[in-house]
């Protein structure tokens, strides 16, 4: 998706997947937050867990 977005002449031939595009890419980065987010936590208990 980065890709995608880094061509400058997207959102001049097609707004339409241009939006598409960088509303998948926010979507995705705020699902990847949310899983690193999840991860630190079990993380967290896993050693507090092993002592």
């Amino acid at each position: 998706m980065n890709a995608a977005l880094a061509d400058g002449s997207l959102y001049v031939r097609d707004p339409k997947a241009f939006g598409d595009k960088s509303k998948a890419l926010a979507d995705a980065q705020a699902a990847l937050g949310k899983a690193e987010d999840q991860w630190l936590e079990l993380e967290a208990l896993r050693e507090e867990i092993e002592g």
